[in-house]
C-alpha cells in the first residue's frame, strides 16, 4: 500500500575476529543505545554503493577502518539490489565515518525514487527546471534504518516535528510508514547537502536515545537484504535495481542470483517456472478499514501469509449516488497466491462486523 509521510554497546578495535563481529551485528538487544556515547547507525544503499563503499580488494573499507579505530564498520554481503551498511562504536567516529561514506552514494541517489518525483514533478520555466537540476546534482540521500517504535517521537503529534526537521536542516525528509520485509525497522530518507544531513541524524539519534519509548519484550528483528521484495520496495523505501533488469530473478552488481535460495526474499516466493499475474477487485470504502486493520497489521498478515503483493489505492471511485464509492485492490502473485489473498481478505471483512450482506 503506497504510503504518504506520514543501534549497541561494547567497542572493538579492528583486529576482532569475524565470529565476534557476526554475534554483534545479529545482536537481539532490544535498546540499540545502551550509553550517549555509543551509537549503531544502520544505512541502507544499493549494492553497487556498497561496493563503492568496500572499494577494490577491500581498500576502502580498511582504510576508513584504519581512520576510525574506535568503531566497527560492516557491509555484510547479499546477492540483492540492496545492502545494509552498519557502524557502531564511538558516536563522533560513526559521524566522521560516514561524512566520508556520503560521496560514494552516487548509485543510490540516481536510483532513488524520491528524487524521480521531486524532477517529474518540478514545473516551470527553463531556468527553475535547470536550477532544480543543479540542485539534485549537488544533493546528497541517505536512508537510514530505526526501530518502527521510534517514529511516532520523529515524526511528532501531527506531523510538527518532522517539519522542523525539515525547516532547520533544510531538508526533504520522509519517514516510510511500512517496515521493510520480516523486519521492525522503518526506512528513513534524508535528502540535502551532506553536512545537514548528518546534523540532522545526531539530532534524530539524540531522540531515540532519550526517548520514552523503548523497545521491550520481544528482540528486536533488523532488516535483512535477503528477504528484499521487489513487490513492496517502494512502500518500505527500499531500492530496486536498475531499469530494464527483472527483477523477479533477483540482480545486484555481479549479476543474476538463484531464485531458489532458501533464504527468503524473493527466493522463497517465487521460482523460476511460476507464472505470476495479477487481478483486481472492488471493496466498497467504508469497508477498507477492516482489511488493514490496527497500523496495517491486517493487510501486512495476509501479505506475508500468502506472499501476495496486494495494493490499495489511495483514492475510491465516486459511486455517483453519493455514497463512499469503491476503492480498487490490485493482487498480483502466482494464482494460487491470489486466489488465497482474495479468501483470506473476504475473511476479514466477514469477521469485522461491518459486512452487510
Amino acid at each position: 500500500m503506497t504510503s504518504s509521510d506520514d543501534e549497541y554497546g561494547q567497542v572493538l578495535n579492528n583486529n576482532t575476529t569475524n565470529n565476534v563481529s557476526n554475534r554483534r551485528m545479529n545482536s537481539n538487544s532490544n535498546n540499540p543505545h545502551p550509553s550517549a556515547s555509543n551509537v549503531e547507525i544502520r544505512l541502507l544503499m544499493t549494492s553497487r554503493d556498497a561496493g563503492a563503499v568496500i572499494g577494490k580488494g577491500g581498500s576502502a573499507i580498511q582504510k576508513l577502518r584504519a581512520d576510525h579505530p574506535r568503531i566497527i564498520l560492516q557491509v555484510p554481503d547479499c546477492a540483492s539490489p540492496e545492502r545494509v551498511l552498519i557502524l557502531s562504536g564511538e558516536e563522533e567516529q560513526c559521524f566522521d565515518a560516514l561524512y566520508q561514506i556520503i560521496p560514494c552514494l552516487t548509485d543510490s541517489i540516481r536510483l532513488s525514487a524520491f528524487n524521480r518525483r521531486r524532477n517529474t514533478s518540478s514545473g516551470g520555466n527553463t531556468d527553475q527546471i535547470q536550477a532544480n537540476h543543479n540542485d539534485e546534482q549537488s544533493a546528497s540521500e541517505l536512508r537510514i534504518l530505526v526501530h518502527q517504535i521510534y517514529c511516532g517521537a520523529i515524526i511528532g503529534k501531527g506531523g510538527q516535528h518532522i517539519k522542523e526537521l525539515r525547516q532547520t536542516y533544510n531538508l526533504d525528509i520522509k519517514v516510510f510508514s511500512q517496515c521493510c520485509p520480516l523486519s521492525h525497522e522503518r526506512v528513513i530518507s534524508l535528502h540535502g547537502k551532506p553536512e545537514d544531513i548528518l546534523e540532522c541524524l545526531k539530532n534524530i539519534y539524540n531522540l531515540m536515545a532519550s526517548s520514552a519509548q523503548q523497545p521491550r519484550g520481544s528482540p528486536l528483528i533488523q532488516y535483512d537484504p535477503h528477504n528484499f521484495d521487489i513487490y513492496s520496495v517502494n512502500e518500505y523505501g527500499g531500492f530496486s535495481s536498475a531499469a530494464g533488469v527483472d527483477n523477479r530473478s533477483g540482480y545486484n552488481s555481479r549479476g543474476a542470483y538463484s531464485s531458489t535460495t532458501p533464504r527468503g526474499g524473493l527466493g522463497a516466493r517465487f521460482n523460476n517456472t511460476a507464472v505470476l499475474t495479477s487481478t483486481r477487485v472492488t471493496l466498497p470504502n467504508e469497508l477498507v478499514g477492516a482489511i488493514i486493520g490496527p497500523r496495517g497489521a491486517k493487510i501486512q498478515q495476509i501479505r506475508q501469509t500468502t506472499s501476495a503483493n496486494i495494493i490499495i489505492d489511495d483514492q475510491a471511485i465516486p459511486s455517483g449516488n453519493g455514497g463512499g464509492g469503491d476503492r480498487i485492490i490490485t493482487i498480483e502473485g502466482t494464482p494460487e497466491q491470489i486466489s488465497r489473498a482474495q479468501t483470506l481478505l473476504q475473511q476479514a471483512v466477514r469477521q469485522s462486523g461491518l459486512w452487510r450482506p
